[in-house]
């Protein structure tokens, strides 16, 4: 009931790392904050928890579908931390809710790119389409671009690398450093290490 934020959310962060299924009860209570950063920090310190201890009471699936809940009140900083917290979790069932998100070109790129990272921790083999057209159309976005390929990455689906390489291949000063570093390590997730490293022994020895 503290009313600095800060502490707050320190208790919401601590008691995602309690063991006992009382912290679980009470960080529930924080999905119904009238802050949205709180409700977001407490749908991420409820994933955590569930992994950490599965057999506890309450169970994943009534964490998952309190969370899902809690989307509907959400708006920007609270929709895009509860989607990751949901894709820790490898719950499914948000799906609808990231094609439904991508495709409201009113959503900030902020959420959209919790939507990509959410993506990318569910391994959705089937948004690889669309973050491969993305990728395509905006290579040189400073925001997107590098959660695009950090996205195709974790998914691991070799269909990406058609996307990816011919920007890696003539890679120059309008690619940010993120959208650079995160370039070699989707392709290296991708089985293209050695190509990666030589790639990067060649791009050391020119100047951009």
């Amino acid at each position: 009931a503290d009313r600095d934020m800060n502490i707050r959310m320190s208790l919401i962060i601590a008691l995602g790392l309690v063991s006992e299924p009382k912290a679980k009860d009470e960080l529930m209570t924080f999905l119904q904050d009238k802050d949205e950063t709180i409700r977001g920090i407490a749908a991420l310190s409820l994933a955590q928890s569930s992994l950490k201890n599965p057999v506890k009471t309450p169970t994943n699936k009534v964490i998952a579908d309190n969370l899902l809940k809690s989307l509907q009140n959400c708006k920007r900083e609270g929709v895009g931390l509860t989607l990751l917290a949901l894709g820790i979790m490898g719950e499914e069932r948000v799906k609808p809710e990231l094609k439904r998100i991508m495709e409201d070109r009113r959503k900030s790129d902020i959420v959209r790119g919790a939507v990509i990272i959410t993506y990318g921790l569910l391994k959705d083999k089937d948004a690889v389409p669309l973050l491969t057209e993305m990728f395509k159309k905006r290579p040189e976005d400073p925001l997107l671009a590098p959660y695009i390929l950090m996205a195709l990455g974790m998914i691991g689906d070799e269909r990406a690398i058609g996307a990816i390489q011919p920007v890696w291949d003539k890679v120059d000063k309008n690619i940010s450093a993120m959208a650079y570093t995160n370039m070699a390590v989707a392709l290296t997730m991708l089985g293209k290490r050695n190509e990666v490293v030589a790639q990067i022994v060649k791009h050391t020895t020119k100047e951009y």
